[in-house]
């Protein structure tokens, strides 16, 4: 849209308004694989995928799997950027099973 040279709003009837237009861009958006949006949910055990980031850099930390169904949250800050150091990981299940056991708390007076 930065790009555009003319942009006129309410001219013509829509099926959409203008901002539902934008709100679907920006979901679009988020659903792309790229670092700094949470990319959509796929194949895999991890629990969070998506959803964590990196507590020293603010990227988002996507899945890898070095071995078969054992999950990895890394940031790939260094591939991107070319930069050191490397921001740390850490091996999703000891994550997941943090996150679980707190949910299963907070559920459990509705139990």
């Amino acid at each position: 849209m930065d790009q555009w040279a003319v942009l006129i709003q309410d001219r013509l009837p829509a099926s959409l308004t203008w901002e539902h237009s934008l709100r679907n861009q920006d979901r679009l958006k988020q659903h792309q694989s790229a670092p700094d949006t949470m990319g959509a949910p796929r194949e895999g055990v991890a629990l969070l995928a998506g959803s964590v980031v990196c507590g020293m850099c603010g990227r988002r930390m996507p899945v890898s799997y070095r071995r078969t169904n054992q999950p990895y949250y890394a940031c790939l800050r260094h591939f991107v950027e070319a930069t050191e150091p490397r921001c740390p990981g850490i091996q999703a299940t000891v994550l997941d099973t943090g996150v679980a056991q707190q949910v299963r708390r907070a559920l459990e007076p509705a139990a």
